[in-house]
């Protein structure tokens, strides 16, 4: 089960990393990472909100017997980035969308140009079962 959580979990993190530097932060100056070998501290704080989408998708892949990295295990890894989430306006928006609006935010708390981050909603009811 390893191998499918870091191979999803490295998706989530190339995908959060081209919003951290598309919302103009650096990735290496993290929130609550701190160790000074990991070049993408903020990186790794902000895909934290994301990382249950990952696990739902790795414990449907295991519900199916999927027990090695396949191509179509990758192929599903990789469709968990356009996973449609709740923002916290109420909207729905793939997980990517949602990733850029957190970096935003966040680049944007810095700035003082608003007070709160933008945090998908904790609820993953939407990430209905696949359908074949």
């Amino acid at each position: 089960m390893n191998v499918l959580l870091n191979y999803g979990y490295t998706i989530l993190r190339a995908a959060t990393a081209r919003a951290v530097i598309a919302a103009g932060l650096h990735p290496g100056l993290g929130l609550h990472h701190q160790h000074a070998n990991n070049a993408m501290r903020l990186v790794d704080d902000l895909m934290e909100p994301f990382r249950p989408v990952v696990d739902l998708h790795v414990w449907r892949l295991r519900q199916q017997g999927e027990t090695a990295m396949t191509p179509d295990s990758k192929r599903t890894l990789a469709h968990a980035m356009y996973a449609d989430l709740k923002t916290s306006t109420g909207d729905i928006s793939p997980l990517c969308i949602c990733a850029q609006e957190l970096a935003t935010s966040l680049s944007q708390v810095y700035l003082r140009e608003r007070n709160t981050l933008s945090l998908p909603d904790a609820d993953l009811s939407l990430l209905s079962e696949p359908t074949d």
